[in-house]
Protein backbone atom coordinates (compact mmCIF):
# COMPACT_ATOMS: atom_id res chain seq x y z
CA UNK A 1 0.00 0.00 0.00
CA UNK A 2 1.31 3.54 -0.52
CA UNK A 3 0.77 6.30 1.86
CA UNK A 4 1.40 9.89 0.86
CA UNK A 5 2.99 12.11 3.44
CA UNK A 6 3.24 15.33 2.12
CA UNK A 7 3.66 19.21 4.24
CA UNK A 8 6.14 21.23 5.78
CA UNK A 9 6.16 20.21 9.14
CA UNK A 10 9.32 18.12 9.78
CA UNK A 11 9.03 17.41 12.73
CA UNK A 12 5.54 15.66 12.80
CA UNK A 13 6.17 13.87 9.70
CA UNK A 14 9.30 12.48 11.03
CA UNK A 15 7.01 11.27 14.07
CA UNK A 16 4.65 10.03 12.08
CA UNK A 17 6.83 7.75 10.21
CA UNK A 18 9.01 6.45 12.78
CA UNK A 19 4.74 5.37 14.41
CA UNK A 20 4.02 4.24 11.37
CA UNK A 21 7.30 3.02 9.00
CA UNK A 22 9.43 1.63 11.96
CA UNK A 23 12.51 -0.34 10.37
CA UNK A 24 12.02 1.10 6.93
CA UNK A 25 14.54 1.03 4.56
CA UNK A 26 15.26 4.59 2.86
CA UNK A 27 15.16 5.15 -1.14
CA UNK A 28 14.58 3.62 -4.04
CA UNK A 29 17.33 0.98 -3.20
CA UNK A 30 14.30 -0.04 -0.97
CA UNK A 31 12.04 -1.59 -3.77
CA UNK A 32 14.41 -3.91 -5.17
CA UNK A 33 15.95 -5.83 -2.00
CA UNK A 34 13.27 -7.19 -0.28
CA UNK A 35 13.20 -10.55 0.83
CA UNK A 36 10.37 -13.01 0.48
CA UNK A 37 9.69 -12.69 3.95
CA UNK A 38 9.67 -10.10 6.93
CA UNK A 39 9.03 -7.46 3.88
CA UNK A 40 10.62 -3.80 5.43
CA UNK A 41 8.39 -0.77 4.48
CA UNK A 42 10.74 1.63 2.36
CA UNK A 43 10.25 5.36 2.96
CA UNK A 44 10.65 7.40 -0.56
CA UNK A 45 11.69 11.16 -0.60
CA UNK A 46 10.12 13.40 -3.38
CA UNK A 47 10.82 9.80 -6.15
CA UNK A 48 10.35 10.35 -9.71
CA UNK A 49 7.02 10.76 -11.49
CA UNK A 50 7.66 7.77 -13.34
CA UNK A 51 9.07 5.68 -10.66
CA UNK A 52 6.82 2.39 -10.46
CA UNK A 53 5.88 1.11 -6.82
CA UNK A 54 4.63 -2.28 -6.37
CA UNK A 55 1.80 -2.69 -4.90
CA UNK A 56 2.18 -5.38 -2.34
CA UNK A 57 4.84 -3.43 -0.69
CA UNK A 58 4.32 -0.16 2.50
CA UNK A 59 5.50 2.52 0.81
CA UNK A 60 5.39 5.72 2.26
CA UNK A 61 6.34 8.72 -0.24
CA UNK A 62 6.85 12.10 1.49
CA UNK A 63 6.81 15.15 -0.27
CA UNK A 64 5.71 19.09 0.11
CA UNK A 65 3.83 19.37 -2.59
CA UNK A 66 0.51 17.81 -1.92
CA UNK A 67 -0.10 14.86 -4.33
CA UNK A 68 -3.17 14.49 -7.12
CA UNK A 69 -4.34 11.21 -6.18
CA UNK A 70 -6.97 11.54 -2.95
CA UNK A 71 -6.11 8.13 -1.77
CA UNK A 72 -4.02 7.51 1.55
CA UNK A 73 -3.11 11.23 2.00
CA UNK A 74 -1.69 12.36 5.61
CA UNK A 75 -1.32 15.89 5.57
CA UNK A 76 1.17 17.65 8.33
CA UNK A 77 2.03 21.15 7.56
CA UNK A 78 2.61 23.73 9.96
CA UNK A 79 0.23 24.41 12.90
CA UNK A 80 -1.77 27.67 13.11
CA UNK A 81 -3.47 29.50 15.31
CA UNK A 82 -5.03 27.30 18.40
CA UNK A 83 -3.39 24.18 17.21
CA UNK A 84 -0.16 25.69 18.61
CA UNK A 85 -1.14 25.77 21.69
CA UNK A 86 -2.98 22.31 21.65
CA UNK A 87 0.09 20.40 20.34
CA UNK A 88 2.31 21.94 23.18
CA UNK A 89 -0.07 20.63 25.90
CA UNK A 90 -0.15 17.42 24.29
CA UNK A 91 3.34 17.62 23.91
CA UNK A 92 4.20 18.36 27.38
CA UNK A 93 1.66 15.87 28.42
CA UNK A 94 3.37 12.69 26.01
CA UNK A 95 6.79 13.43 28.05
CA UNK A 96 4.99 13.45 32.24
CA UNK A 97 4.30 17.03 32.31
CA UNK A 98 1.34 19.68 32.92
CA UNK A 99 2.33 22.65 31.44
CA UNK A 100 0.64 26.03 33.05
CA UNK A 101 -1.65 28.64 30.33
CA UNK A 102 1.14 31.24 30.60
CA UNK A 103 3.61 29.15 29.53
CA UNK A 104 1.94 27.82 26.78
CA UNK A 105 1.21 31.23 25.74
CA UNK A 106 4.92 32.27 25.91
CA UNK A 107 5.79 29.34 23.50
CA UNK A 108 2.68 29.66 21.01
CA UNK A 109 4.23 33.37 20.40
CA UNK A 110 7.63 31.87 19.66
CA UNK A 111 6.69 29.11 16.86
CA UNK A 112 8.15 29.14 14.06
CA UNK A 113 7.80 25.55 13.44
CA UNK A 114 7.16 22.39 15.38
CA UNK A 115 10.78 21.05 15.34
CA UNK A 116 11.95 24.36 17.52
CA UNK A 117 9.21 24.37 20.06
CA UNK A 118 9.87 20.21 20.50
CA UNK A 119 13.77 21.13 21.48
CA UNK A 120 12.71 24.06 23.95
CA UNK A 121 10.23 21.27 25.40
CA UNK A 122 13.13 19.07 25.75
CA UNK A 123 14.99 21.83 27.54
CA UNK A 124 12.12 22.77 29.81
CA UNK A 125 11.04 19.09 31.11
CA UNK A 126 14.89 18.86 31.59
CA UNK A 127 14.69 21.94 33.75
CA UNK A 128 11.58 21.94 35.50
CA UNK A 129 11.67 21.19 39.13
CA UNK A 130 8.39 18.99 39.47
CA UNK A 131 6.35 18.01 36.88
CA UNK A 132 4.47 21.36 35.88
CA UNK A 133 6.42 23.86 33.31
CA UNK A 134 6.04 27.41 34.61
CA UNK A 135 6.07 30.68 32.49
CA UNK A 136 9.26 31.50 34.87
CA UNK A 137 10.52 28.04 33.27
CA UNK A 138 10.40 29.21 30.02
CA UNK A 139 11.72 32.84 30.50
CA UNK A 140 14.39 31.62 31.89
CA UNK A 141 15.19 28.99 29.50
CA UNK A 142 14.50 32.08 26.30
CA UNK A 143 16.78 32.20 23.84
CA UNK A 144 19.49 35.48 24.37
CA UNK A 145 19.90 35.74 20.81
CA UNK A 146 17.76 37.58 18.68
CA UNK A 147 16.32 36.27 15.61
CA UNK A 148 17.85 38.99 13.55
CA UNK A 149 21.50 38.09 14.21
CA UNK A 150 19.87 34.31 13.39
CA UNK A 151 18.66 35.43 10.13
CA UNK A 152 22.23 36.90 9.34
CA UNK A 153 23.72 33.33 10.11
CA UNK A 154 21.39 31.60 7.79
CA UNK A 155 22.20 34.56 4.76
CA UNK A 156 25.68 34.04 5.30
CA UNK A 157 24.96 30.11 4.25
CA UNK A 158 22.19 31.03 1.55
CA UNK A 159 24.86 33.25 0.19
CA UNK A 160 27.89 30.82 0.27
CA UNK A 161 29.75 32.93 2.04
CA UNK A 162 32.03 30.21 4.30
CA UNK A 163 34.05 32.49 6.24
CA UNK A 164 31.05 34.37 7.61
CA UNK A 165 29.54 31.71 8.14
CA UNK A 166 31.77 29.94 10.28
CA UNK A 167 32.26 33.22 11.98
CA UNK A 168 28.47 33.73 13.12
CA UNK A 169 27.70 30.06 13.46
CA UNK A 170 30.57 30.40 16.45
CA UNK A 171 29.52 33.71 17.49
CA UNK A 172 25.43 31.89 18.01
CA UNK A 173 27.12 29.03 19.84
CA UNK A 174 29.39 31.27 22.34
CA UNK A 175 26.12 33.10 23.45
CA UNK A 176 24.25 30.20 23.83
CA UNK A 177 22.22 29.77 20.92
CA UNK A 178 20.82 26.12 20.87
CA UNK A 179 22.51 23.95 17.91
CA UNK A 180 19.32 22.07 17.26
CA UNK A 181 17.16 25.38 16.45
CA UNK A 182 20.14 27.30 14.32
CA UNK A 183 19.68 23.76 12.35
CA UNK A 184 16.32 23.82 12.09
CA UNK A 185 16.67 27.91 10.63
CA UNK A 186 19.21 26.71 8.15
CA UNK A 187 16.68 24.10 6.80
CA UNK A 188 14.01 26.69 6.51
CA UNK A 189 16.41 28.82 4.35
CA UNK A 190 16.70 25.90 2.23
CA UNK A 191 13.25 24.78 2.00
CA UNK A 192 12.68 28.68 0.97
CA UNK A 193 15.12 28.69 -1.84
CA UNK A 194 13.85 25.62 -3.36
CA UNK A 195 9.53 26.53 -3.07
CA UNK A 196 9.78 30.16 -2.62
CA UNK A 197 5.73 30.36 -3.24
CA UNK A 198 4.84 27.85 -1.16
CA UNK A 199 2.19 28.56 1.63
CA UNK A 200 3.40 30.15 4.70
CA UNK A 201 6.41 32.39 3.37
CA UNK A 202 6.23 35.56 3.41
CA UNK A 203 7.17 38.01 -0.08
CA UNK A 204 9.80 39.24 1.39
CA UNK A 205 11.36 36.04 2.74
CA UNK A 206 10.23 35.13 -0.97
CA UNK A 207 12.14 37.44 -2.73
CA UNK A 208 15.56 37.14 -0.94
CA UNK A 209 15.43 33.31 -1.16
CA UNK A 210 14.47 33.68 -5.05
CA UNK A 211 17.53 35.74 -4.76
CA UNK A 212 19.96 33.19 -3.19
CA UNK A 213 19.32 30.28 -5.12
CA UNK A 214 20.45 32.13 -7.91
CA UNK A 215 23.84 31.20 -6.63
CA UNK A 216 23.36 28.16 -7.30
CA UNK A 217 23.64 25.68 -10.16
CA UNK A 218 20.90 23.83 -10.80
CA UNK A 219 20.40 20.90 -9.05
CA UNK A 220 22.94 21.80 -6.00
CA UNK A 221 19.76 23.27 -3.80
CA UNK A 222 18.50 19.57 -3.49
CA UNK A 223 21.13 18.03 -3.29
CA UNK A 224 22.21 20.28 0.02
CA UNK A 225 18.88 20.05 0.92
CA UNK A 226 19.48 16.00 1.45
CA UNK A 227 22.85 16.60 3.38
CA UNK A 228 20.61 18.51 5.69
CA UNK A 229 18.69 15.90 6.21
CA UNK A 230 21.09 12.96 6.36
CA UNK A 231 22.51 15.19 9.14
CA UNK A 232 19.31 15.13 10.98
CA UNK A 233 18.69 11.44 10.57
CA UNK A 234 22.69 10.67 11.53
CA UNK A 235 22.50 13.17 14.52
CA UNK A 236 19.35 11.10 15.96
CA UNK A 237 20.80 7.66 15.67
CA UNK A 238 23.55 9.02 17.78
CA UNK A 239 26.20 8.79 14.66
CA UNK A 240 27.02 12.47 14.70
CA UNK A 241 27.58 15.17 16.91
CA UNK A 242 25.09 18.45 15.51
CA UNK A 243 27.67 21.36 15.93
CA UNK A 244 30.53 18.87 14.19
CA UNK A 245 27.73 18.72 11.54
CA UNK A 246 27.00 21.87 10.95
CA UNK A 247 30.51 22.91 10.34
CA UNK A 248 31.02 20.30 8.02
CA UNK A 249 27.79 21.39 6.06
CA UNK A 250 29.22 25.27 6.05
CA UNK A 251 32.36 23.82 4.63
CA UNK A 252 30.50 21.71 2.40
CA UNK A 253 29.04 24.90 0.30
Amino acid sequence: MITNVYGTDTYRIKEYLHEHAAGAIIGEEGLKTQGLFDQAPVILYDPPAKLKIPEDLDVFVVTEKKPKTKENLVELNLLKGPEVASWIKNEAKRQGFAIDADAVSLLAKQYRDTWQIKLTLDMLCNYAVDATIRARDVTTLAPTVSEEKIFDLTDAIAGRQKGQAVVLLSRQLEQGSDPYYLFSMIVGQFRNMIAPKRAGVHPYAAGKAAGFAKRFQPGELPTFYRRLSALEHSVKEGEYDITDGLYKFIFSL
